[in-house]
């Protein structure tokens, strides 16, 4: 399969990017588990309210139903005001979380924070590299050297560490083209990425340029097939 050049970029979030994305995604993870739980829950306040208006012979006080009803309700209303809520949150915390980088080949994409001193993306993707000894710090006396059998175990080690990103910049964030937990979304002006049904990414058009998403686009096809999917996009 062909080596892509790595595709890299800074970018920053807006309230409504944000909003959109978290509505985009709420609709393809919760949002029809939560409309069950409202119908179960109407119904419920539904079976009680005709009990109390409609029977005569009650089988339970006008006090225990208008309980259930009020509960029902305000139960429903807390559930979806909550996540108006938390959209509004959300929003505006991005748009005040400052700047992100970004950096895709053709395994994964890394994500990180940038500090307040805007790291390089070259400085912050660097591998870990073991210490290397040279002729001054030589020892002044002779010691014994390892043997060859564990230097090589030792190299091993570093390379398969470097290879699981257990000692790059533990801030940056991994997410491998072959997770098949993944799904990436092309949405108007957006690329939105969903992990696991539960964590999203939201990477802006405006921060990448209009050569580089075509980049991405062929490279997403290529590497997710049918979990690259191209969402609400306006023709």
């Amino acid at each position: 399969m062909r080596k892509i050049d790595p595709i890299e970029f800074k970018y920053d979030l807006k309230a409504d990017e944000v909003k959109r994305a978290m509505r985009f995604f709420d609709r393809k993870t919760k949002f029809y588990g939560r409309v069950a739980f409202t119908v179960l829950l109407a119904f419920v306040a539904g079976v009680y309210a005709y009990d109390l208006f409609f029977r005569t012979d009650h089988g339970m006080s006008a006090s225990f139903c208008v309980f259930i009803i009020g509960v029902s309700l305000g139960v429903i209303a807390v559930m979806w005001l909550n996540v108006n809520n938390r959209w509004k949150n959300l929003a505006k915390a991005a748009a005040e979380g400052g700047e992100f980088a970004v950096k895709i080949d053709d395994k994964e994409i890394a994500t990180w924070t940038l500090d307040r001193t805007g790291n390089e993306i070259e400085d912050s993707t660097k591998p870990y590299e073991p210490y290397q000894m040279d002729k001054t710090d030589e020892p002044d006396e002779p010691y014994e050297s390892h043997k060859p059998d564990e230097a090589q175990e030792q190299a091993e080690v570093y390379e398969n560490e470097s290879d699981d990103h257990s000692n790059p910049n533990p801030d940056i964030t991994w997410l491998d083209f072959e997770d098949g937990e993944m799904v990436i979304y092309l949405l108007e002006g957006m690329f939105v990425v969903i992990m696991n049904r539960e964590w999203i990414y939201i990477f802006p058009h405006r921060c990448i340029g209009e050569e580089q998403t075509e980049k991405m686009e062929m490279l997403f096809k290529e590497k997710l097939n049918n979990r690259y999917i191209e969402g609400e996009k306006k023709k």
